[in-house]
């Protein structure tokens, strides 16, 4: 079968990127992946959740069984007090169940990586270019070219910026509109802020600790710890609240982590568990601020954004990559069809900027109800003496001693949230999951 006269240039090769590489090969789509690292699955970061909407997309790629493999479901949820004081441990996770019939899953993140590149096609996994840094994009009515620091250059039909939260797509896509036309509204040439920075790192799970615990230690000096277990290994972020919000990116070193890791020696992140005793085993670890925001403009010309390069919400309550292949979903959906109705041409650059808009519209009002409870959970988990911060304590003092509180908060909230996720419309198939909650976007069925 011959592809379609359309080229995709996905500049990124992470999670997203690499799901847009699934979608793309199986609406049979040409497209190619550009990555600037030497390898797109590198040990790097820590751990990724994927909620049932994205177990979904997962199931309709022929990745859910694989997903199973690698990952583990949650099932414990614990709060403690920064002396290790257990506040409430619960098993909330089946409200999941009962609402859309499935619960997340933690991974590593190396491990979803490999899942994405290992099981595509050999004829698809030929289009994804490692050590390929991007340095320019330059487009026309006719189509982009994207250049590459080594030299090679790749035309196509339209550029996905899935290249993360510093996303140098979306910094050729402003300069763009701004060349076109001074006057075209952009967005900030640094659109994020950052209020909190966070440092993570993968252990060995601590003893009394499960595949599929959930920990959360908050506090009331602008601090906190998240902990999570998966299937072989356990993954810790703290949280801090930065002195002042900035826009300007951070870089820490070995000697900020270890500065870091001795302040915060003796705050527990579970029941009987400091952190100091848990940063020696440490295989890895990482350190960045906390970038927050939701870009206004998601497209130029034949430029769209997807994932962090569109958006990027806190870690604490897992919506990064779920967000990121939502967009896949809608973006390819509407790219499908899109195609179904230019037959054998290229669509015009007027039909692409529509497609793009509608996209952004079809993702905005969840994406902005994502980032409104993902920077909820941040502030409620680090607080502060400020008001703000003493209405969270609140919050908490009262919702913790009211009896299954977290599961009518995931029965009702989380799952709602959830159950509003897209599928691939082109990929019919039966429903995997299904609940008391039905899904917004219904897998199509088989035609038969």
């Amino acid at each position: 079968m011959t592809t379609r006269p359309f080229r995709a240039i996905i500049v990124g090769g992470g999670p997203v990127g690499l799901t847009a590489a699934h979608a793309f090969a199986s609406a049979n789509i040409d497209f190619v992946v550009l990555e600037a690292r030497n390898t797109c699955t590198p040990d790097a970061g820590s751990s990724l959740v994927l909620n049932p909407a994205s177990l979904r997309i997962f199931h309709q790629l022929g990745l859910e069984e694989k997903a199973r493999q690698a990952s583990a479901e949650h099932e414990r949820a614990v709060l403690v007090k920064s002396d290790g004081k257990v506040r409430k441990d619960v098993r909330p996770f089946h409200a999941f169940d009962e609402s859309v019939g499935q619960r997340p899953m933690t991974f590593h993140r190396q491990d979803v990586l490999k899942i994405l590149l290992d099981n595509l096609s050999p004829a698809a996994r030929e289009k994804v270019h490692t050590s390929k840094k991007v340095v320019d994009v330059n487009s026309t009515a006719d189509g982009v070219t994207v250049f590459c620091a080594d030299g090679s250059t790749f035309k196509g039909t339209i550029v996905i910026g899935a290249d993360g939260v510093y996303s140098k797509t979306r910094g050729f896509m402003r300069r763009l509109a701004l060349e076109a036309s001074p006057s075209t509204p952009v967005n900030a040439e640094k659109p994020y802020t950052a209020c909190y920075k966070c440092m993570w790192g993968t252990v060995p799970i601590p003893p009394g600790l499960s595949p599929g615990d959930h920990l959360d230690c908050h506090s009331d000096s602008g601090v906190s710890s998240m902990f999570l277990t998966g299937k072989d290994r356990g993954w810790f972020f703290l949280f801090g609240l930065l002195d002042a919000p900035t826009q300007e990116r951070r870089d820490y070193d070995d000697k900020d982590m270890e500065a870091y890791a001795e302040e915060l020696k003796n705050l527990h992140i579970g029941p009987g568990i400091a952190f100091g005793d848990i940063w020696p085993t440490r295989h890895s670890a990482g350190m960045s601020n906390l970038d927050e925001g939701v870009l206004e403009h998601w497209s130029w010309g034949r430029v769209v954004m997807a994932g962090d390069s569109a958006h990027k919400v806190t870690p604490n309550a897992g919506w990064g990559l779920n967000s990121g292949i939502q967009d896949v979903a809608v973006l390819t959906n509407k790219i499908v069809a899109l195609l179904g109705t230019t037959q054998d041409t290229e669509p015009t650059l007027p039909q692409l900027e529509t497609v793009f808009g509608e996209y952004q519209e079809a993702r905005k009002d969840n994406m902005q109800a994502v980032f409104e409870f993902s920077a909820t959970q941040t502030r409620q988990s680090a607080r502060d003496g400020s008001w703000s911060g003493r209405m969270h304590w609140l919050v908490e003092a009262v919702t913790t001693v009211i009896p299954r509180f977290d599961w009518f908060m995931i029965r009702y909230k989380g799952s709602k949230l959830v159950s509003a996720g897209h599928a691939l419309d082109f990929l019919g198939d039966a429903e995997p999951f299904s609940g008391a909650m039905p899904w917004a976007h219904p897998i199509r069925p088989i035609k038969t």
